[in-house]
């Protein structure tokens, strides 16, 4: 079983140049979420990413929990 933070890997949903996307299942138990997982090194790319989701009040956008 392979865990990320608190949350157990159940596969990979997709895969890009910059980062994976997996399914995880909370060790603590709800619902499953989706893990993105950066392939490099680009802290401020990912960092810009995570400020403009947490700026963005939409239900049409994901919601960002860790």
């Amino acid at each position: 079983m392979t865990t990320i933070g608190g949350y157990r890997v159940v596969r990979t949903l997709g895969s890009g140049p910059h980062a994976a996307v997996l399914l995880g299942h909370p060790l603590a138990g709800g619902p499953q979420v989706a893990l993105k997982v950066s392939h490099g090194e680009d802290r401020e790319r990912a960092f810009r990413e995570l400020d403009a989701l947490d700026a963005a009040a939409d239900p049409a956008v994901v919601r960002l929990l860790d």
